[in-house]
């Protein structure tokens, strides 16, 4: 039967609201200070009181809506919200999206509220079978700023992340205080962990909103043949590959899953030695039949003709 996700925004609205502020590095890890540490945060939540939300289908309901402007009256949420909406228009979209963050401290001035933060994204999809981190990034510290209300709301002000390659250690000590500059240059493994489990949280919990089951990894956990494996030339896989009405297919022998407009396609990549055929079909969730198919000659890369198909289903 047709699967659709039209619900699937009320499911994780719910059930993801807990995952922001979990796992955090123990205290041992941080130092006394005047200024408000990750733990102290966590504690200003009450019951009842707005959490982050995560971003199913095509991951951009919130960031699309006037949600993302709203207070948030959870400074650890606020963050992670924060990571979230920003980190969209960055990264390719996944079906899920997740986050991970551990604040190294905080500063408060003249109804300002500046944290020192070190953050996690990616974007989560079906591959396989696998639920694997599609999209996203590693650790990226950042400074994200709130303006502060009256009456404890946190509305997002500024979000800055440091400059990539030659210019990061610059932007590092240009942004943050020198007891901090040490742990967003190399950051320790006990704390890489946390935030990759925080991240995987996120998936975890859109899992069971979905009512699904699956390993949840990165790509490289995974074998993903390719053409080339099989004995096909690099120039034909190359030219196959590049086309533009390719671009949604998975680049090795396998399948993926995207949701588009609700409804869940499954995009198969397939490869026939016997028929000497590359297949991509595209078939919507419980139809066998696949509503798209391109076949091409894997000896020349030559695309093939429906009245030309030597016969069989991808």
């Amino acid at each position: 039967m047709k699967r659709t996700l039209t619900n699937m925004m009320v499911c994780m609205a719910v059930i993801l609201t807990a995952c922001s502020a979990d796992g955090k590095v123990p205290g041992e890890h941080t130092e006394e200070t005047a200024t408000v540490r990750s733990s102290e945060i966590s504690q200003e939540a009450t019951a009842g009181e707005t959490k982050a939300e995560s971003l199913p289908e095509t991951n951009r309901s919130v960031a699309d809506s006037e949600e993302e402007k709203a207070r948030n009256f959870d400074l650890d949420a606020a963050i992670a919200q924060a990571i979230l909406s920003q980190s969209l228009d960055r990264y390719a979209p996944g079906e899920c999206a997740a986050e991970g963050h551990y604040v190294m401290d905080c500063e408060e001035e003249e109804g300002r509220v500046k944290a020192y933060v070190l953050t996690m994204y990616g974007g989560y999809g079906f591959e396989d079978g696998n639920f694997v981190k599609v999209s996203g990034s590693g650790v990226i510290p950042a400074v994200i700023t709130f303006t502060k209300y009256p009456d404890g709301g946190y509305e997002l002000l500024d979000y800055e992340l440091t400059m990539d390659g030659g210019m990061f250690l610059e932007s590092v000590q240009d942004m943050f205080p020198e007891e901090f500059q040490e742990m967003c240059i190399s950051t320790p493994e006990e704390l890489l962990e946390q935030l990759k489990a925080q991240e995987r949280q996120y998936a975890a919990d859109y899992l069971d909103a979905i009512g699904r089951e699956a390993e949840i990894g990165e790509f490289r956990d995974y074998e993903h043949p390719l053409l080339t494996d099989r004995g096909v030339s690099i120039e034909v896989s190359n030219r196959i590959q590049e086309k533009k009405d390719l671009g949604d297919y998975p680049h090795w022998i396998g399948r993926l899953e995207r949701v588009e407009d609700g409804i869940r396609y499954i995009y198969v990549m397939d490869y026939s030695s016997g028929r000497q055929e590359i297949l991509y079909s595209k078939y919507e969730e419980g139809i066998e039949e696949p509503v798209e198919r391109h076949v091409f000659d894997s000896v020349t890369g030559e695309r093939k003709t429906p009245d030309i198909l030597s016969g069989g289903k991808a």
